[in-house]
């Protein structure tokens, strides 16, 4: 390994304190190498020395994301918010950068790794489908579906113990493999186990994981060529990765025992798994949570406002103010959006520093995370997320403009996975041109994949996340 790539990434990551990433821990998600192995030989020529100056393998991964087909796709994906006549709607490109920018803000502040933690919000929202947070529960509901409906059709059944049943059975420590989530155990049919292992991406180690969500689906396009089952050409950081997949806070009380993606291509086996887990990736979960309902806040008093309404965060206050601290109070009564993130950004600093001196570094747990909000900044945060869902997302349009998007996104899904000769190829041959992998062989075999009914659902899921609200409208006869 050459001394000079080493040393210029250890100047680069001086400030970073005992707590953060650095780069010398990275690892690849291809092949499983060591990311200093892998760039030494980048920095060897003069070409890639120009390249890689001033940039550290994570650095790499944040200007890979940002300037991504993926990333400036979020630009079509619409989050809206309506009150009475009024209506205000953003893309995710903007909730992406926020949210980014908060990341970066603490991280710098906890003396973290700042370049991985914004890395890893950047990625987190890139597999967005289109209506992301209405889509991303249909989507997962279709490809259980699916599943369940070839498995029921499939007379090659093995009436095996559930592995989720094995484990409870066999005390802790001996070796029993990872349990695969609820929906994947329970398939019957080995022949469509194999095929699942084979073309979907799932974790172990966690039961009621989901068969679709935007971290897993952004990890799979970034890291592959999914309609040719392969990885790209460009290999990110196993530390990123996890993270992306990883972004959601979710609820605190269901934390998996373990996690572990694994999954062979055509060309190098892909792997992420609970060693690579960061204090960076603890951090862009509160950041990415704390974003989203500040950002639904600030907009709900928006549209509020210009209908002549009490605005969102007066009503907050009205409802939840005894338990809110007086700076949180004082900032809902001034609608000050900015004072609130001040709030949220000195607690969960103030919070996570303490918890440094008492913790060792090096070591990083979930279920006592040393990166967290204090448990009245948690509370804070919870009771703002249950305001928006009994007193915003459930107003009346919103809720039919809802399920009106189901089955708008459900037809999506079908006209892409049954007519697929018509459109899965049409769309195949789009992205080749786009990906520039266009050549007659590469587009047979990526039509090929689609035969496979397995293969087909996920690529179906891969052709929908490419599309922005707009296409999917078109897509099914609206204008």
């Amino acid at each position: 390994m050459p001394a000079g790539y080493e040393d210029h990434v250890a100047e680069l990551e001086a400030g970073i304190g005992e707590f953060g990433f650095r780069s010398m821990s990275a690892s690849l998600v291809k092949g499983g190498r060591d990311s200093f192995e892998y760039y030494s030989e980048v920095w060897r020529t003069s070409e890639g020395e120009a390249k890689l100056r001033g940039r550290t393998p994570v650095s790499l991964d944040r200007d890979r994301i940002l300037y991504s087909d993926e990333f400036r796709r979020q630009d079509e994906k619409y989050h809206v918010l309506f009150i009475g006549g009024s209506r205000l709607a953003r893309n995710y490109t903007t909730h992406a950068l926020r949210a980014a920018h908060v990341a970066r803000s603490v991280a710098n502040r906890l003396k973290l790794n700042s370049e991985l933690v914004e890395a890893i919000v950047l990625g987190s929202k890139v597999g967005g489908v289109p209506f992301v947070h209405r889509g991303k529960r249909i989507v997962a509901d279709w490809v259980k579906a699916q599943i369940k409906a070839q498995d029921s059709h499939d007379t090659d059944k093995a009436k095996r113990p559930r592995q989720g049943e094995l484990l409870k059975a066999v005390p802790s420590g001996s070796g029993l493999p990872l349990v695969p989530p609820d929906w994947v155990d329970q398939i019957e049919s080995d022949d469509l186990r194999r095929k699942v292992d084979a073309y979907l991406p799932w974790a172990r180690g966690w039961s009621n994981a989901p068969a679709y969500s935007t971290g897993q689906e952004s990890y799979w396009a970034l890291t592959t060529n999914p309609f040719l089952h392969r990885s790209k050409e460009s290999a990110y950081l196993a530390q990123t990765m996890y993270g992306v997949w990883r972004h959601s806070l979710g609820d605190p009380e269901v934390v998996p025992s373990a996690f572990e993606h694994s999954i062979s291509l055509s060309d190098e086996p892909q792997t992420i798994r609970q060693e690579h887990g960061t204090h960076e990736a603890m951090l862009a979960r509160y950041c990415d949570d704390i974003t989203w309902v500040l950002e639904n806040l600030s907009e709900a008093s928006r549209v509020a406002a210009l209908e002549g309404e009490q605005t969102a965060h007066q009503r907050l206050g009205r409802n939840y103010g005894h338990e809110f601290e007086e700076s949180v109070k004082a900032a809902l009564v001034d609608d000050n959006t900015g004072k609130l993130y001040t709030y949220f950004i000195d607690d969960l600093v103030r919070t996570s520093q303490r918890n440094m001196t008492e913790a060792t570094p090096g070591t990083v747990s979930e279920v006592e995370p040393v990166v967290t909000l204090s448990k009245r900044g948690a509370l804070t945060l919870t009771l703002m997320k249950q305001f928006l869902e009994s007193d915003i997302f459930s107003r009346e349009r919103i809720l039919s403009r809802n399920l009106t998007l189901d089955g708008i996104i459900v037809n999506a899904l079908e006209v892409l996975y049954k007519p697929y000769k018509e459109v899965g190829y049409r769309l195949i041959e789009r992205h080749s041109r786009l990906e520039g992998w266009n050549a007659p062989d590469l587009v047979a075999t990526a039509k090929s994949g689609l035969d496979d009914p397995v293969r087909r659902v996920q690529t179906t899921v891969d052709l929908l996340m490419g599309m922005s609200d707009r296409d999917v409208f078109e897509l099914v006869g609206l204008e």
